[in-house]
């Protein structure tokens, strides 16, 4: 395909699924890719190549974006109408799981009576969750994962006492290492350990070292979760009292407004996208799964805070897009 080549559904595929880029790459920089491209159009094109402006295919949550594109695809009278009754069903059917899980989630207790209120459902749920991965790791052969849980959950906890040293005494580090302890703030990593708990397949001793030494993926899908939280969250936590975020920490240390901040942070992001992406195309040593694990959650980040701070304003459009999952099966007619 040509550089220059505009037709509409020529400019949907390459946005769609292209974008972010790899290192080098010329064609991906350099294609003109806006909202312009919307503005002659009619639907449901022109809200197929909206929504891959938006958030491309590789940025989204792959069912969020399987929702948005039935919505899309139900008002294109080409689309066969039992490929789009079975996509529906296929959501519907997994929003069902869903349900399942979050039922025999609700029912954990969580009373500790000698803890302080805001501590008793995470020191529970902590306590828990530790006892059962040795358990069941153990009738798996893999008595491992307790071990890298844990130390996974230290290097978090030192992270956060290295902010709190920064808090109290009001500190504003340099941006570099700001980012190092972001890696493990982020929670990323503690989470993709939890997780690779559960993938008993692929979950091998081999995966866990892997993880320990904080391979590219892994930072730049933290990194990715800690910079799009601290630009749309920062003002909020800085009213309450909070260390210095990554936008804080570039304002003092290149003498650069918020905007610009903002604008040097979003630069870091596509450049951990870059990474993301290129250690996706290459051999890795470890089951591709965990590489997806790590993509998963740059995508997560991406949806909840790529325009504003999803988590603490959650009852807009995070409300929406839970609804969405949770609550509201597609209708299907037959």
């Amino acid at each position: 395909m040509a550089l220059q080549e505009s037709t509409p559904k020529a400019q949907f595929r390459r946005t769609a699924e292209f974008h972010p880029s790899v290192w080098g790459d010329y064609f991906i920089n350099k294609a003109p890719c806006d909202e312009s491209a919307v503005a002659h159009l009619v639907s449901p094109l022109a809200d197929k190549v909206s929504r891959a402006l938006k958030r491309p295919l590789l940025k989204g949550v792959p069912k969020h974006e399987q929702w948005h594109h039935i919505l899309i695809y139900q008002q294109d009278e080409a689309c066969p109408g039992a490929v789009l009754r079975l996509a529906k069903l296929d959501f519907n059917v997994l929003q069902k799981c869903y349900q399942d899980e979050l039922r025999i989630i609700s029912r954990w207790d969580t009373s500790m009576e000698d803890l302080p209120d805001y501590m008793k459902l995470f020191f529970e749920a902590l306590i828990g969750f530790f006892d059962e991965i040795e358990q069941e790791t153990a009738k798996e052969g893999r008595p491992y994962c307790v071990h890298y849980s844990r130390e996974m959950l230290k290097n978090q906890a030192r992270a956060y006492l290295t902010e709190a040293r920064w808090f109290n005494q009001d500190c504003v580090p340099q941006l570099e290492e700001y980012r190092r302890a972001g890696v493990y703030t982020s929670c990323y990593p503690m989470a993709a350990v939890a997780w690779i708990c559960g993938m008993a397949e692929t979950g091998s001793k081999e995966a866990f070292e892997w993880m320990s030494k904080n391979p590219k993926i892994v930072v730049a899908s933290s990194d990715i979760g800690r910079l799009m939280d601290d630009i749309t969250s920062h003002e909020f936590e800085q009213e309450r009292g909070h260390v210095a975020s990554a936008v804080e920490c570039c304002m003092k240390q290149y003498g650069v407004s918020k905007e610009e901040a903002y604008d040097m942070l979003r630069k870091m992001v596509e450049s951990d996208w870059k990474d993301i992406n290129e250690e996706l195309l290459k051999p890795s040593t470890v089951p591709r799964q965990i590489l997806i694990l790590m993509l998963n959650l740059a995508r997560i980040i991406d949806v909840i805070y790529k325009d504003h701070d999803g988590y603490t304003e959650a009852r807009s459009a995070t409300k929406e897009l839970l609804t969405a999952f949770l609550v509201d099966p597609l209708p299907v007619v037959a």
